[in-house]
């Protein structure tokens, strides 16, 4: 068997084609002769989950991680806060993964810690999956505003989350993780009308530390037109 690639990533794929060729006992499978050629007819495959919502510990992860990259797939969206919980451990500010700062009954306190979430991510690329992990601001912040005792519209809540923005990406390479995205959608009430300088600080942030930005569509505009506007709902241009 010869697999040949014009990157990593092709031999990473062409082992998972040869796997799934293989028939026959355990103790000797065998490949029917053929050729094939092969290239992703998509060049984002990737799926979704929020565990700000519903928590997922690493370990489960990491086992959908390994049956997905045997999809090919290459994208994880790790929705990671939410109104019920704040899910990211954060040094400065150790109140966001308190269990009192989460609401009604879903897993109130579970969260991943730094060692945590930089292991999960180095064993993403391995099986060539890039994160994109998601702080979804201003609205579904319930959580962040219980915690730091802020609204969304008090410079207090820019400052916490530049620096909350920041923490993160000295944790992860932009070359892992290469985007982010702020959610921005589904702003409700006074308690979730940001301040002025709330979403081009955290985007210039980002920007600053070598990473695109993503945004659901419906969300706050204008950002701008770098933002990377991410469809949720069916959408017509």
């Amino acid at each position: 068997v010869t697999i040949t690639a014009a990157t990593d990533a092709g031999l990473l794929y062409g082992v998972q084609t040869l796997c799934q060729l293989l028939v026959g006992p355990t103790n000797a499978p065998a490949v029917a002769g053929c050729t094939i050629t092969d290239w992703p007819a998509f060049g984002v495959r990737g799926f979704m989950h929020d565990v700000g919502r519903n928590f997922q510990p690493i370990n489960l992860l990491k086992t959908q991680i390994e049956a997905f990259a045997r999809y090919k797939l290459n994208t994880f969206h790790w929705h990671l806060t939410e109104h019920a919980a704040w899910r990211i451990q954060s040094t400065l500010y150790p109140q966001l993964t308190d269990a009192t700062n989460h609401w009604a009954t879903r897993d109130p306190g579970s969260f991943y810690t730094k060692a945590e979430i930089a292991d999960f991510v180095n064993y993403c690329a391995e099986r060539n999956i890039k994160v994109i992990p998601e702080i979804d601001i201003p609205g579904h912040s319930q959580a962040f505003r219980k915690a730091m005792g802020v609204t969304m519209s008090d410079p207090l809540a820019v400052q916490a989350l530049t620096n909350i923005v920041n923490e993160l990406f000295d944790l992860l390479p932009t070359n892992l993780v290469p985007r982010i995205h702020f959610g921005t959608d589904e702003v409700s009430g006074s308690a979730e009308t940001p301040h002025p300088d709330l979403i081009p600080s955290v985007v210039s942030t980002a920007r600053s530390r070598g990473r695109e930005v993503m945004t659901w569509w419906r969300g706050i505009t204008p950002v701008d037109n770098d933002v990377i506007n991410q469809v949720w709902a069916p959408h017509s241009p």
